[in-house]
């Protein structure tokens, strides 16, 4: 069963009634809100998986997309609200979707909302550094563009099982990769909840890097190596998921106990 928010900015992928945690995903550039549905046999029983759905991406495929992440934050923002106040959320972002959980947790700070548990950070350079280890791709013509996808781990498999499907979806992607390439860091204040960074042992992203993320934290920030490359949600899901479950037993506990 599934139900969306106003908007269709977070659908709920197993719309439980009465859970004891969600978690909220956002998406990899050119991913979609059903991409996680493929967690629903791994995650922990009593767990609400929450996807965000950017407009131009899968059930808003017919919506113009954005490339604006400061609006894509509002909205995400907007749509969790009624999420946040009686279970608790962990947050989760790969990629694109990383920066977009990053910035939404922060966007969560300073409204005075109520903090997710766990900030979980998946296959993404610190803020301050986005630029070092991505690809420059937007401003590449639409031929240039599709073939650069099939380099891209979260793409490349899809591009070669369905290139039509991509070249229809070509506007949307691209707009992702524009809101990721023209992100900037400006100084914020620092998170003060438990963050996790999730890498993948072949990604180009160097630990250094990854440990960096400390620097956005007053918590200490835990990293954790999975198998494969910049796509290992997928090279080592199993393994990264019933480590999220560990996560969510901790969450789960502690807040039985709140």
């Amino acid at each position: 069963m599934q139900g969306s928010s106003a908007g269709g900015w977070i659908t709920s992928l197993n719309s439980l009634e009465n859970p004891k945690a969600r978690i909220l995903c956002l998406p990899y550039e050119g991913g979609t809100a059903d991409y996680f549905n493929s967690w629903l046999p791994y995650l922990r029983s009593g767990v609400e998986l929450l996807a965000v759905e950017l407009p131009g991406h899968g059930r808003r495929s017919p919506e113009a997309p954005c490339s604006d992440m400061e609006t894509v934050v509002r909205h995400v923002v907007e749509a969790s609200f009624e999420h946040l106040h009686d279970k608790p959320l962990l947050i989760f972002g790969h990629s694109l979707g990383a920066l977009l959980a990053y910035e939404t947790t922060v966007a969560f700070a300073k409204a005075e909302l109520p903090m997710p548990r766990r900030l979980i950070i998946s296959g993404c350079q610190a803020p301050s550094d986005t630029k070092t280890y991505s690809p420059r791709m937007a401003h590449l013509d639409d031929q240039d563009f599709f073939e650069d996808l099939v380099n891209e781990d979260c793409l490349s498999e899809r591009v070669l099982k369905e290139p039509e499907a991509i070249a229809m979806e070509l506007e949307s992607i691209r707009a992702d990769y524009e809101m990721k390439e023209s992100y900037s860091y400006r100084t914020q204040a620092l998170l003060n909840i438990p963050v996790e960074v999730f890498a993948g042992s072949r990604d180009c992203i160097p630990l250094g890097n990854l440990l960096d993320w400390q620097y956005v934290c007053r918590q200490p920030v835990h990293v954790c190596v999975f198998k494969g490359g910049h796509f290992f949600i997928e090279d080592d899901k199993a393994t990264m998921l019933s480590h999220m479950n560990e996560v969510f037993d901790e969450v789960i506990v502690s807040g039985a106990y709140a």
